[in-house]
C-alpha cells in the first residue's frame, strides 16, 4: 500500500481552525491588565497617596529585617566554622 501523502502538508481552511483556548486565555490577559490599569488608576493614586506614610514605614521595616536576617545568617555560618 502507498501512503497517501497527498494532505500530509495541508493547512486547513480559515474557517475550520478552532482557536486554542490557552491563546484566548493569553489575549484577554493582556488586554485585560492595560484596561484595568487606565480604568483603575485615579483610584489607586488616590489609594497611593493616602498610604504613603504606612508603606514607607512597612517598607523601612522589610528593609531593616532584611539586613539584619542577612547578618543573622552570616554570624551563623561564621560561627560553625
Amino acid at each position: 500500500q502507498r501512503l497517501n501523502t497527498s494532505r500530509i502538508n495541508t493547512v486547513p481552511p480559515v474557517h475550520k481552525i478552532k482557536p486554542d483556548s490557552s491563546a484566548t486565555g493569553m489575549i484577554v490577559t493582556v488586554a485585560a491588565f492595560p484596561l484595568l490599569a487606565v480604568l483603575l488608576r485615579a483610584k489607586l493614586v488616590g489609594a497611593l497617596a493616602r498610604t504613603a506614610g504606612w508603606r514607607y514605614r512597612i517598607g523601612r521595616g522589610l528593609e531593616t529585617g532584611a539586613a539584619l536576617a542577612v547578618i543573622a545568617f552570616g554570624t551563623i555560618l561564621f560561627l560553625q566554622r
